[in-house]
């Protein structure tokens, strides 16, 4: 049995009010639009949660997310991480 504890987190955005990390639709492989990126965006929404960890399903938003989080705009960034590391890590764990 895997456990996972999670205290005061709170989500920037609900599903009906979400949006993409920015890679969505292909968009990771085209030019860069003028003003701030979407990655960036979501990146300090997620930080502004106080989490310090981020688990990501999606290999694109991993992608992005890294990128935005490596950029520097983020003060003190969560680890990211992807899921299936975070249920490697605990198989060894009773």
């Amino acid at each position: 049995m895997w456990h996972v504890k999670c205290t005061g987190f709170r989500r920037s955005l609900s599903p009906k009010s979400s949006f993409c990390c920015g890679a969505g639709g292909g968009l990771a492989f085209l030019g860069e639009e003028p003003g701030k990126r979407v990655s960036v965006e979501r990146a300090e929404q997620l930080a502004a949660t106080g989490a310090t960890l981020v688990a990501a399903a999606c290999p694109f938003c991993n992608t992005m997310f890294r990128d935005a989080l490596g950029t520097g705009a983020v003060a003190n960034p969560p680890q990211l991480l992807d899921i299936a590391q975070i249920a490697a890590a605990r198989l060894g764990e009773p």
